[in-house]
């Protein structure tokens, strides 16, 4: 309640403009992507970017925690040959969850360029990368 002035949480489909709702463009310095991007269509995701950073200020920054190529949830959709889907975007791995929701698991690559689409710079790009290990089993 006290924070209202300083931050602000919106419910937006980010494949549409910004809502109304929104104060005057831009108004953020920063903006959090969090398991947003996997969540939409391929080829939804440059719009969606290009709507994220028209809410930024000048010099604003854009926060991106996505799923990333060969993560333990895309192997396990591997096993599955009907749940990969097609989409019109290069190197795109998107699949079809069982709840019909989809997900797309980003390579650097990817990312990269669809970032530069909209029109926003990388300036840091990591891969967690994590070894699982099941330990009853030990796999």
């Amino acid at each position: 309640e006290a924070l209202t002035h300083r931050a602000q949480a919106v419910l937006w489909d980010l494949t549409q403009p910004p809502p109304a709702c929104l104060p005057t463009l831009p108004f953020a310095d920063l903006a959090l992507s969090i398991f947003t991007l996997s969540a939409l269509p391929p080829e939804s995701m440059t719009d969606a970017l290009r709507h994220l950073r028209a809410c930024l200020h000048p010099g604003g920054r854009l926060l991106i925690r996505d799923y990333g190529r060969l993560d333990s949830k895309q192997l396990k959709f591997a096993r599955a040959p009907a749940a990969r889907l097609e989409s019109g975007v290069a190197e795109c791995d998107w699949y079809a969850r069982g709840d019909g929701t989809t997900v797309v698991f980003f390579s650097e690559a990817l990312l990269r360029r669809l970032v530069a689409a909209a029109g926003l710079v990388v300036e840091v790009c990591k891969l967690d990368r994590r070894l699982v290990v099941n330990r009853a089993t030990g796999v």
